[in-house]
């Protein structure tokens, strides 16, 4: 969904924003962020398609802060047509997350439900692993961690 800047909405947290601009528009990980001012204080928040707030701040500065790393880092993650990290690799992701994150996702779909869960649905919980670090101040961890892989660490889509 793509949302028209200097029109209100409300974020998937309730919060009512006014929205500057859409940013972060990347076939690689099919993800579009936007960038606007929270109505109730002079905050910037910088919050995903599906309405989940990622990171706020008090500038708009440090809002293109926030999103040049993520940026980049969903460009890399989602590049050389990766899906998602190797199982015991993932765990160890998930396992960076800081324990509100994690109770904010689903686990990674892996063991006996992997051969059930689609590749986009597989590609969707990563994104939200990566979306929740962001919000919890945890990106550089899982950056660093994603970046060190090797890449017979990753699954490709053509893999399945």
């Amino acid at each position: 969904m793509r949302l028209v800047a200097g029109i209100p909405y409300e974020t998937g947290d309730g919060d009512q924003v006014m929205l500057l601009e859409n940013d972060l528009d990347t076939e690689t990980g099919g993800f579009v962020g936007h960038v606007g001012r929270f109505l109730n204080s002079d905050d910037v928040g910088v919050w995903a398609n599906d309405g989940a707030v990622i990171k706020s701040t008090k500038s708009r500065a440090n809002a293109d802060l926030i999103i040049e790393p993520f940026h980049d880092l969903l460009e890399g993650v989602f590049s050389k047509d990766r899906m998602c990290p190797h199982p015991s690799q993932w765990v160890k992701l998930y396992d960076l997350l800081p324990e509100d994150a994690q109770t904010e996702t689903l686990i990674p779909p892996i063991l006996g439900v992997w051969l059930s869960v689609s590749n986009q649905k597989k590609k969707e919980v990563l994104l939200t692993h990566i979306k929740a670090a962001a919000k919890h101040d945890a990106l550089d961890s899982v950056r660093e961690f994603l970046e060190c892989l090797e890449d017979c660490q990753w699954v490709r889509i053509d893999e399945w």
